[in-house]
């Protein structure tokens, strides 16, 4: 096997394995997309049900004293966790997968740079 014919097989091989990383990263991409659309749909389910923490609603005719007072404080302290969860944690999390895709997109942008490089070193080769 001759020194062209040699390099040639490593440009098809790097090639087809950066080829295959891309693809890899387009299948991570796509997972992200729809991971990150059902949070959204949960994040909005879940911000839809906190209304409901105060319901049904309490008045002093309908229940009143200290035991009242007790359960709103509870009610209170689940609803600033919704809000917690929902408002922060929720958007931590959308945020980190948006940076990952991000990522990815743009190793992919380097790797496609990197394989038509390599085509071009070995359409030259090839001549």
């Amino acid at each position: 096997m001759s020194d062209v014919e040699k390099a040639v097989n490593i440009l098809n091989h790097e090639i087809s394995r950066l080829s295959g990383i891309m693809s890899e990263n387009e299948l991570k991409i796509k997972r992200l997309w729809k991971a990150k659309s059902n949070i959204e749909n949960d994040q909005e389910e879940l911000i839809h049900h906190q209304k409901k923490v105060y319901k049904p609603e309490f008045s002093s005719n309908t229940w009143a004293g200290r035991h009242a007072s007790k359960h709103l404080n509870i009610l209170d302290r689940i609803n600033r966790s919704y809000k917690q969860i929902a408002n922060n944690q929720v958007e931590d999390v959308i945020d980190a997968i948006e940076s990952k895709i991000k990522q990815l997109e743009s190793e992919n942008h380097h790797l496609m740079s990197s394989v038509i490089s390599k085509r071009r070193e070995l359409s030259g080769l090839r001549n």
